[in-house]
């Protein structure tokens, strides 16, 4: 199954503006385990959204902006 993202533009509304369809995953590594597991296997390239500096940096870009709308005030990506 396609992962989808639902888009809102507009604060307030019930209705996301619009859906966005991603593309299938493999069949087999359609989760973490099962990506890891098919890596461990067969020694392929783990899937790019599971590489280390990838999830530091949107781990880092969640929390300035956690910590942008508690303060009000823009916060740096470090």
């Amino acid at each position: 199954m396609a992962p989808v993202s639902l888009v809102y533009l507009e604060r307030g509304v019930n209705t996301p503006t619009r859906i966005e369809k991603g593309d299938p995953l493999p069949a087999g590594r359609a989760t973490i385990a099962e990506e890891f597991l098919h890596h461990l296997e067969t020694g392929e390239p783990l899937h790019p959204t599971l590489d280390l500096p990838i999830n530091l940096a949107a781990v880092a870009i969640l929390d300035a902006g956690a910590q942008s709308a508690e303060t009000g005030a823009a916060q740096p990506v470090a």
